[in-house]
């Protein structure tokens, strides 16, 4: 697949972009990405209610632009998981932030992880971070 048949990050707005995150996260969590996953992990980024008709029409709008595969999973629920096309730009599109501001992602490091992601030995994909704090703490 080349460059210029890739969907271009450009031509989504924020709100998809960041569904696509979710469900990308969603996936390498090894959590299924049913909606109402994406849902909570939108509205977990958001701290704000994120509502069903907004997600499923950006959800579908996706799939529409090969950007996600939609499939149901048990009669009721769909499940969406990343094409390689997402994959690709996602990819792109984290490494090329890094660079916009100054950040150096090692060579086998993962473009997709959040600094939440935790490894083994209790370290963070990205690094050491230091916790915010929660809600009350601050």
């Amino acid at each position: 697949m080349t460059a210029e048949a890739l969907p271009s990050l450009v031509d989504l707005h924020g709100f998809q972009r960041d569904v696509l995150f979710a469900v990308r996260a969603l996936e390498r969590d090894g959590d299924p990405p049913r909606g109402l996953r994406v849902k909570r992990r939108l509205e977990a980024t958001y701290y704000e209610e994120v509502h069903h008709g907004r997600l499923y029409q950006n959800l579908d709008a996706l799939a529409d632009q090969n950007l996600v595969s939609k499939g149901a999973k048990d009669g009721r629920a769909n499940e969406y998981t990343t094409t390689e096309a997402a994959r690709t730009i996602l990819d792109a599109h984290v490494r090329g932030r890094a660079e916009q501001v100054g950040v150096e992602l090692a060579e086998d490091e993962n473009p997709d992880a959040f600094p939440s992601d935790e490894t083994p030995d209790g370290q963070t994909e990205l690094g050491d971070t230091e916790a915010l704090p929660t809600e009350g703490e601050a």
